[in-house]
């Protein structure tokens, strides 16, 4: 069984965060190759990672979405700067 699997990501969707960040980006990577007990990732993705091969494609999506997005600053991510949780 292949643990590491390449695929293409085909939603490109940015979410609202809030939280440590001011938007969730399209995932790079889903899975783990650890086996913590106390991990949630394995209720998603038992056994594995997937690893995106289009990676120019989500940073050309990052990018621009941060030309557009209109948020309030000074905020709890940063003070100045619109912040992308890229996991």
């Amino acid at each position: 069984m292949t643990l590491i699997k390449e695929i293409n990501r085909n939603s490109m969707i940015i979410r609202p965060s809030g939280r440590s960040t001011d938007f969730i980006s399209p995932s790079f990577g889903y899975g783990c190759l650890y086996n913590c007990s106390y991990c949630y990732m394995k209720r998603h993705k038992p056994q594995g990672l997937d690893i995106a091969k289009n990676t120019m494609n989500i940073l050309t999506e990052i990018n621009n979405h941060c030309m557009f997005a209109e948020i309030d600053k000074p905020n709890q991510t940063h003070n100045s700067y619109t912040t992308y949780d890229i996991s």
